[in-house]
């Protein structure tokens, strides 16, 4: 006498589904990339940091200027450029570029963002904008340390 296995047609969709769902895994992993995106804006955010970390100022500038053409709301490349120009005390460009940076920003960022764009206003002798903004800031934020200095920068304003 012969053993036969039948398989029953409940049998058969269980069996056939399980391949299908190999096959579709496998075809996956063949197609999907192996290594992870690479964000190339943040990259050239960090190359373009380290170039003026070295002196190399305005080969930095540059690379971050490059930056916004392709994207025009890097927060971090604005960033940097509204640090550059308050650093090189070009206060009317820092201002114009905190403020887009507060647009952009959300959150303890945007609080930052705010205290910076005060600190351009207020050596542009623009003070009232600079309170403003600092009263901004002081509605956003949730850090003690930054309440802190928002509030000795406001006192500052007041002598002036």
């Amino acid at each position: 006498m012969s053993s036969k296995t039948t398989v029953n047609s409940s049998q058969r969709k269980t069996i056939v589904i399980v391949l299908l769902g190999a096959i579709v895994f496998f075809v996956s992993l063949c197609l999907l990339p192996r290594s992870p995106k690479v964000d190339q804006e943040k990259v050239s955010v960090k190359i373009a940091k380290e170039t003026i970390a070295k002196g190399n100022v305005m080969e930095g500038v540059q690379m971050l200027k490059g930056v916004l053409e392709k994207n025009e709301n890097n927060v971090d490349a604005i960033w940097e450029l509204g640090k550059l120009s308050y650093e090189s005390t070009q206060y009317g460009k820092a201002i114009e570029r905190f403020k887009k940076f507060i647009t952009l920003a959300e959150g303890e960022d945007k609080a930052v963002g705010l205290v910076s764009l005060a600190d351009a206003y207020f050596m542009n002798n623009e003070y009232q904008e600079a309170r403003t903004a600092l009263l901004q800031a002081r509605n956003i934020t949730q850090q003690d340390k930054l309440l802190e200095d928002i509030n000795k920068r406001l006192g500052l304003i007041n002598k002036n």
